[in-house]
């Protein structure tokens, strides 16, 4: 017990230094309003989904070639209606999002104030 505990502020200092001296870079989801694509009519559900979402992916173009992506909207629906006597129906309707990094800081990280270690 007694070895944790003189071995502790090493821990501490080490752990303090590898947080200052890294810097950080994150990704962000950047997302917009609704947006609905138009109603789309075929004679199997898979394909009126299918033609659903080619419709929001072109609405959410309109945003920016970024904005595309189904798979990171959210708030996302596709919904289909009708039956094989008949025709299906769907639409999809989403929140587009994109993913942008966020780029680290510019120049030279600032030294650590107080009693230090030169790294």
């Amino acid at each position: 017990m007694h070895l944790i505990a003189r071995a502790m502020p090493a821990i501490v200092a080490t752990v303090v230094l590898v947080s200052v001296s890294a810097p950080a870079a994150a990704a962000v989801r950047i997302c917009k309003a609704p947006v609905t694509g138009r109603q789309r009519e075929a004679a199997s559900e898979a394909q009126a989904r299918k033609l659903a979402l080619d419709s929001w992916i072109a609405e959410a173009g309109k945003l920016g070639p970024n904005f595309v992506s189904w798979q990171l909207a959210i708030n996302k629906k596709l919904s289909c209606q009708g039956s094989a006597l008949t025709s299906y129906r769907c639409q999809a309707v989403g929140q587009p999002c994109t993913i942008s990094q966020v780029p680290p800081p510019k120049g030279p990280l600032p030294k650590p104030k107080g009693k230090g270690y030169d790294i």
